[in-house]
């Protein structure tokens, strides 16, 4: 899933819908919230445990902006998945 996102996915900031999975899916556009819940929605379906986290995280600069990711649930552990940072 995450290889199908980074490979299908831009990463873009003013896309008209570019806060939601189809964004990402549909159009091949999207910021990172738009990302993330793609990669939920598709790992879902997968029947994978997957949520939404937003929070602040350091841009290219050092400065803290809004983030989304997502944490993964496989045999019972639990993973932070950053698509965007693959």
């Amino acid at each position: 899933v995450a290889e199908y996102i980074v490979q299908n996915t831009v990463y873009e900031i003013d896309h008209k819908f570019n806060q939601n999975a189809a964004s990402a899916l549909h159009f091949g556009k999207a910021q990172c919230s738009g990302i993330s819940r793609a990669v939920m929605l598709l790992l879902n379906e997968l029947g994978i445990s997957t949520i939404l986290v937003t929070g602040d995280a350091p841009n290219n600069q050092g400065n803290y902006e809004p983030h989304a990711w997502n944490i993964v649930k496989l045999e019972n552990k639990y993973y932070h998945i950053d698509v965007l940072h693959l």
